[in-house]
């Protein structure tokens, strides 16, 4: 976000964020990209450190999954 003319990081989940990723996969797609796409997502997984390992386990394959499906959402269909 930006504040007083300064951006202030703030994590979000993909396709909530300042990344226009809809335009960028239309571009990659018009440009006939075929390469890899990396996504580097750095937020906490678990907002209580007490859970248990199998909670956390849990937690984390949840987030994960939800990324994967919001990251899909956004391509360009075929």
């Amino acid at each position: 976000s930006k504040q007083s003319d300064k951006w202030r990081i703030i994590n979000v989940p993909v396709g909530t964020g300042m990344v226009d990723f809809e335009a960028f996969f239309q571009k990659l797609k018009a440009n006939q990209f075929t390469g890899p796409i990396s996504l580097h997502i750095e937020y906490p997984l678990f907002p209580d450190e007490n859970m248990a390992i199998a909670e956390k386990t849990a937690a984390a394959i949840k987030t994960i999954r939800q990324e994967v499906q919001s990251t899909r959402a956004l391509l360009p269909k075929s």
